[in-house]
């Protein structure tokens, strides 16, 4: 009867390091590459500072444009990004490429006017 527990025990020892192992072998695979680009005023062709850009399982990282709109962020092929700004419509891409030059387009004045009084209020009434 020992030898029977010791065997199970072993068992489950070597299925708990099979998933380990195939889990670090597919994160591994992965290629992360560095994203680079600038984001833009799709009306103005101006650059846009302060655009959050992040993967869109916040798994990875995130970071922010500059004041020239320029960013780069390191993050696996085939994973989502996404740009998203105040004001601005937001833009997501599925990573296939290493440089994306991205346009958001502003929304609509009234709804800017809206969500400015709505903060100045302190809430979304």
């Amino acid at each position: 009867m020992i030898n029977n527990h010791k065997s199970v025990r072993w068992r489950r020892i070597f299925v708990c390091f099979l998933f380990f192992l195939s889990i670090s072998m597919t994160l591994s695979a992965q290629e992360i590459v560095t994203v680079t680009g600038t984001v833009t005023n799709a009306e103005t062709g101006k650059p846009i500072e302060w655009v959050s850009v992040y993967d869109k399982d916040r798994a990875y990282s995130s970071t922010y444009t500059d004041k020239a709109g320029n960013y780069n962020i390191n993050i696996p092929l085939g994973k989502a990004v996404v740009f998203a700004r105040h004001w601005y419509y937001g833009m997501i891409y599925t990573v296939d490429s290493i440089h994306y030059n991205v346009a958001l387009k502003p929304l609509p004045k009234g709804v800017q006017q809206e969500m400015d009084r709505r903060a100045r209020k302190g809430g979304s009434q």
